[in-house]
């Protein structure tokens, strides 16, 4: 998501990701370290918000898709090293 998105349009744009990949009726978990794109998403339906450094075992397991980019990976990926 472009860096110049306000909380408002990063809203529209992650519930716009959820319908377009058919999931905004199924349990969502959005994995990432912004700040923005974690308070943009904050009261969205059936989606589960956690930092990096914060996800469990439970949530992964809880949750019918995962949603995070590249450099999250990256992060957690170390974080397991």
């Amino acid at each position: 998501f472009p860096r110049s998105y306000t909380p408002t349009q990063m809203k529209k744009e992650i519930v716009a990701l959820l319908k377009a990949l058919k999931l905004e009726n199924k349990k969502v978990l959005l994995v990432s370290d912004d700040d923005l794109v974690l308070r943009a998403s904050n009261n969205v339906a059936n989606l589960t918000l956690r930092a990096n450094s914060n996800i469990s075992v439970y949530d992964l397991l809880n949750t019918h898709a995962l949603i995070l980019n590249k450099d999250d990976v990256n992060k957690i990926e170390e974080e397991l090293k």
